[in-house]
């Protein structure tokens, strides 16, 4: 079957369940089908995506054939930035840097992490790398064969969103990407990255976002008073009140969702969407 023939799948996978767009393909795509599907919490000593999976072998089922684009939670996903050496030439150096940083983070645990690093920056400043489970990614490609499902592409929800929106960032400032539980912060200066952090939080997000975003600059030794805006991607949050807009008016609070098919999709399936 011609590609443009295909039904294209786009899913998210997060702690909470899966959320799946179903797009009919051809010379006018449309949506056909979305839903959310919610799953359990991982059991004691199981991987934390587990349940997800679980829950996407049910949601794949009656679309052989399709194609799918999968966005992983921030959940799932562990970032650094890796600084530019002039002595590594080779793609294959930053991506032993980058396997080295996270090693060094995290422990023995990130010995059997895929890593992937941004495709830009590599002869100008830091790059950005991103790591998930190898077990993960494995299983994702072995229920797709088993479901006779064409995976196109796994991708971090961070860069997805990050990419889906930068045509309306300056070329300095910061972007809060906000899920269910987690919140990431990417900062960038001369469309440079400067720091890149992942953190758990609670219901009171903009109260643990400024607690994150002056620790951070504290860390970098930035100044309060540092030129540029921080866009705020938070599409499951109510719209933000005139209260919250004057507390906080540095802020630049994106809509639920950018210009991407069908329109008219709920905010809730921006997880799946995010990956174009």
């Amino acid at each position: 079957m011609s590609p443009l023939w295909r039904n294209r799948l786009h899913l998210g996978l997060s702690p909470g369940g899966v959320s799946c767009l179903r797009l009919a393909r051809g010379w006018r795509p449309r949506a056909v089908a979305h839903g959310d599907v919610a799953c359990a919490p991982a059991a004691t000593g199981e991987a934390p995506w587990q349940p997800a999976l679980t829950t996407l072998s049910s949601v794949l089922q009656d679309n052989a054939g399709a194609e799918a684009v999968v966005v992983l939670s921030n959940h799932f996903v562990r970032y650094a930035l890796v600084p530019f050496h002039e002595r590594l030439v080779r793609p294959a150096d930053d991506l032993a840097l980058a396997r080295h940083q996270f090693l060094e983070a995290y422990g023995p645990l990130a010995a059997n992490w895929s890593v992937r690093m941004s495709d830009t920056g590599r002869d100008r400043g830091p790059r950005l790398a991103c790591a998930i489970d190898g077990g993960l990614l494995e299983a994702l490609r072995k229920l797709c064969r088993e479901q006779r499902i064409a995976l196109i592409s796994v991708q971090p929800y961070l860069m997805a969103a990050f990419n889906q929106w930068q045509a309306q960032f300056d070329s300095t400032g910061s972007f809060a990407l906000l899920e269910a539980g987690r919140l990431c912060l990417l900062r960038f200066r001369d469309a440079q990255w400067q720091s890149v952090t992942s953190r758990r939080i609670g219901a009171d997000w903009l109260s643990d976002f400024a607690t994150l975003r002056g620790r951070e600059r504290m860390l970098s030794g930035v100044d309060a008073a540092e030129p540029g805006s921080t866009y705020v991607c938070a599409p499951d949050q109510p719209a933000p009140t005139a209260e919250q807009q004057r507390q906080h008016p540095d802020l630049v609070w994106l809509p639920a969702a950018a210009e991407t098919p069908p329109a008219s999709t709920p905010s809730g399936y921006a997880l799946a969407l995010s990956g174009g």
